[in-house]
């Protein structure tokens, strides 16, 4: 864990979680105009969809997390309180989902806006999705977020995070009460891990695919499926032995995916022009 990377100045700060968010996003962005231009799209424009997705993304992932956590945001009486911390999104606190629901919605009115067609469009840019969440996961890492549950002592995967970290710090709202010291799952990294190896899986079949909307829908199969079984092993987000909500949401990800790309074969015409 290093969540500070280095000071500027004493109310300054250059957070790890925040710079590997951004290096996600620049290679994520890369990825996607040179994915697009061997399409047959204008990189440019795949470039400010990128952008304004991620825009929306950061919005809708921080207004679910201070969601799930009002008790916290809006507990005025809570010592160093302030109305600021709704926006500290540099210090961590997104939900995928929400973000991901987010930058959907704004991608789908862009597409419509500059007359693409979206199965393609999203065929592009979901790899780039993958691989940017990776990065993005390390910054979890270091930043001591999403982490895992306790192991047993002497466990070679086990990560012991510094005694100030976030899963040692005494939340009433956590799930699970962690002594500092206590060895974690690495679920961050298992997570960038799975993400990495989906973004490998998605480019690889980018050039096989028979119809769009197949990579979009193996997405949504892969990453729901990866999230579902990794959020066993997660102790920030539920009491053990329940059902996560990210799970339930994963399950609904998953009926999607599955619904798709039975559509897709069984419906869908070959591959379409990305042009209107």
């Amino acid at each position: 864990m290093h969540d500070i990377l280095f000071r500027i100045s004493d109310r300054f700060a250059i957070h790890s979680y925040g710079v590997m968010a951004m290096i996600g996003f620049l290679a994520a962005l890369f990825v996607a105009r040179w994915r697009a231009r061997r399409a047959g799209l204008v990189p440019d424009e795949i470039t400010d969809i990128c952008v304004w997705a991620l825009l929306a993304g950061i919005v809708g992932s921080r207004i679910v997390y201070v969601l799930q956590n009002s008790d916290y945001f809006f507990d005025t009486r809570r010592p160093g309180w302030s109305i600021f911390d709704l926006v500290k999104i540099w210090q961590g606190g997104l939900v995928f989902y929400g973000g991901l629901i987010g930058a959907l919605i704004v991608t789908l009115l862009l597409l419509r806006a500059k007359r693409l067609k979206i199965l393609p469009v999203l065929d592009v840019l979901t790899p780039s999705l993958a691989l940017g969440h990776a990065f993005g996961r390390i910054g979890c890492y270091l930043h001591g977020c999403c982490y895992g549950v306790p192991v047993h002592a002497g466990a070679w995967y086990g990560c012991v995070f510094p005694d100030n970290a976030l899963p040692y710090l005494y939340d009433p709202t956590a799930p699970l009460r962690i002594p500092p010291g206590t060895p974690l799952w690495p679920t961050q990294l298992v997570s960038s891990f799975d993400l990495f190896c989906i973004f490998i899986i998605l480019s690889l079949f980018f050039g096989h695919q028979r119809r769009s909307g197949e990579v979009t829908a193996l997405y949504l199969l892969l990453y729901s499926t990866e999230r579902f079984i990794v959020e066993f092993f997660r102790g920030d987000t539920h009491a053990p032995g329940q059902m996560s909500q990210a799970q339930w949401i994963s399950i609904g990800i998953f009926a999607v995916g599955a619904a798709l790309m039975i559509w897709l074969k069984t419906s869908a015409p070959e591959k379409v022009p990305l042009k209107k």
